[in-house]
């Protein structure tokens, strides 16, 4: 099968896959397991037809048509999946700038608070028979409301300044100027898991001595951290290319990109 043909079979694909509402990760299950079977029916026609315009125009007959299986697919989609979409929606993607990214971290910020809320309601039922009371349950809520934002965006932040250095549409690509750019993300990676362990147990203990204790700690574990955030940055740019790669391909106008 040459790159024309499957080119074509992907694009007969995406037209059924583009319009369903779902996540990306299952929207790329119905990738993955309808070109499979697409592909081998071109493979069977072909053997039998010998032709490859006659055999892929045959694999398209029997795939049928595309916005009757979009819809077919849509019932699919579970409920769970419908929140991991919403979820998806608000958290941070490769392509976001600065300013979207810290939109999306403040609303990660208020969904905190909004756990927080169940967290001092727990606190203060079970905290009288443990010895708890509404000091450490508001220690609870402010290092909770600090710390996830402010974990999950250094997180991503790393992990994507690594991907922007060394990676160019989703390929490693290692110049010298690209080791240059990477260096001060790889060294700010080594502070990770220090700073994380500190702040969890300063925050959460009020302790700073316990923090500093445990900072040592990470400090050992801190090499593995560049290694973490290489890893990362890989995968997201594998993600960003194949991505990229389905969202070029042209489909009938009118079906909208989800």
């Amino acid at each position: 099968m040459n790159d024309t043909v499957l080119l074509q079979l992907k694009t007969t694909v995406e037209r059924a896959v583009r319009p369903v509402v779902a996540s990306r990760f299952r929207k790329r299950q119905m990738r993955e397991e309808l070109l499979g079977h697409l592909t081998a029916s071109y493979e069977e026609d072909y053997s039998k037809l010998g032709d490859e315009s006659a055999a892929l125009a045959s694999a398209r007959r029997r795939f049928g048509d595309p916005r009757e299986l979009s819809a077919e697919l849509q019932a699919t989609v579970s409920r769970w999946d419908r929140v991991r979409l919403a979820f998806q929606k608000v958290t941070w993607e490769p392509d976001d700038s600065l300013a979207r990214s810290a939109v999306k971290h403040l609303i990660l910020g208020i969904a905190t608070y909004a756990i927080i809320l169940f967290e001092l309601a727990v606190v203060l039922w079970i905290g009288p028979k443990r010895g708890f009371g509404l000091g450490f349950a508001l220690q609870v809520a402010f290092a909770t409301g600090i710390f996830v934002p402010l974990f999950s965006y250094a997180l991503c932040y790393l992990a994507d300044g690594i991907r922007r250095a060394v990676y160019a549409d989703g390929k490693l690509a290692l110049t010298r100027a690209n080791v240059r750019q990477v260096i001060p993300f790889l060294v700010a990676s080594l502070m990770f898991l220090p700073l994380l362990a500190f702040m969890v147990h300063w925050l959460i203990a009020g302790d700073v001595a316990a923090g500093v204790r445990h900072m040592r700690l990470g400090c050992l574990l801190a090499p593995l951290a560049p290694v973490l955030f290489t890893l990362m940055a890989g995968e997201i740019a594998r993600q960003q290319r194949y991505e990229k790669e389905w969202a070029s391909l042209m489909i009938d106008e009118g079906q909208v990109s989800i």
